[in-house]
């Protein structure tokens, strides 16, 4: 497997982490704590695309950002959600009710377009930068 490879699944792995785990992001506690190591791992991507300058893939390491990206968005989004709807947003899955997370609301449309927004701009924003 290539270095290409390793930083790719690594940040998209991350980013499903994240997506799964994303009641951590709700407290503040937990925001700032992966705030500070998804900027590390960010730094770290960073860094190793800048050490790759003659490789044929030279943007390998900028995956890693991917997971801070996701951070900032989700905190930013959430800010906007929460001004615009006043209550806390649910990331939807697939055939997903409220309930299944023990949430005291239904689903509505503000929740599905939070999801994508939150889940796609970060890699969107690699995808539109590193090519």
């Amino acid at each position: 497997m290539e270095e290409w490879d390793v930083f790719f699944w690594i940040g998209n792995g991350l980013l499903i982490i994240l997506h799964i785990g994303y009641k951590l992001l709700r407290k503040m506690q937990g925001f700032s704590v992966l705030f500070v190591i998804t900027a590390l791992i960010a730094v770290f991507g960073i860094y190793k695309t800048s050490d790759l300058t003659l490789e044929k893939n030279n943007s390998s390491g900028i995956w890693l950002v991917a997971p801070f990206l996701f951070v900032v968005c989700f905190g930013i989004f959430r800010l906007i959600f929460i001004k615009i709807f006043k209550n806390e947003p649910l990331m939807t899955r697939p055939y997903m009710i409220s309930w299944d997370d023990g949430e005291y609301r239904r689903l509505h449309f503000g929740d599905a377009i939070f999801t994508i927004l939150t889940y796609m701009t970060p890699i969107l924003s690699l995808v539109y930068f590193s090519f």
